[in-house]
């Protein structure tokens, strides 16, 4: 199994740590609009940092966490989902109905 996390700001660099934690670094990438913060929480857990949420998508993960700012959450769920991609998503979901 690969996870990918998509933003690893506060909340994001603790869902990956502990996803890391369950099924190991090898099986983790990280993403971030700030390439060195992703480039930082992958090199502190072990595991690898892509260049971006787009990257995740073409890597071949088989779960998304996605953590980025909640203007965003929405529109990555519809594209996980329709990529057939399980997902977890920081709440809320989206900032409005």
């Amino acid at each position: 199994m690969r996870v990918g996390i998509a933003g690893v700001g506060r909340i994001g660099a603790l869902h990956a740590e502990n996803v890391v934690g369950l099924i190991g670094p090898d099986a983790v990438l990280v993403a971030d609009a700030d390439a060195g913060r992703a480039t930082a929480v992958a090199e502190k857990l072990g595991t690898r940092a892509v260049s971006g949420v787009d990257e995740l998508f073409t890597t071949g993960i088989d779960g998304l966490v996605i953590a980025v700012p909640t203007d965003a959450h929405a529109a990555l769920v519809v594209r996980a989902v329709q990529a057939g991609i399980p997902v977890f998503c920081e709440k809320p979901i989206a900032p409005d109905i």
